[in-house]
């Protein structure tokens, strides 16, 4: 319930027109709105607003000419995982 809240705020930020209301743009994209937003929807509400902050620490220049493109990261699935790592086994030989 407090996820989809926080979520609904950063869409009424976003539709409200987002860093333009502080006269700013964002040096990033996505947005750090959609990051953060993207963050909380994929690891949940505390994990979310904890990867969203840091993101906002690192917006701190001037605004840019080109926004720097820094999408959000996902971590592969351990199905994916575990296969890359059988394949790289199984080619291996085992010095003693």
């Amino acid at each position: 319930m407090l996820k989809s809240l926080v979520v609904k705020w950063i869409e009424r930020y976003q539709n409200k027109g987002g860093g333009r209301q502080f006269a700013v743009s964002c040096n990033y994209q996505p947005t750090c709105s959609q990051y953060t937003k993207q963050a909380i929807e994929h690891y949940g509400l505390y994990q979310g607003l904890k990867i969203g902050f840091k993101r906002l620490r690192r917006c701190n220049k001037p605004d840019l000419i080109k926004p720097i493109y820094d999408p959000l990261l996902k971590p592969l699935p351990i199905s994916e995982l575990t296969t890359g790592a059988e394949d790289v086994t199984s080619n291996s030989t085992r010095v003693e």
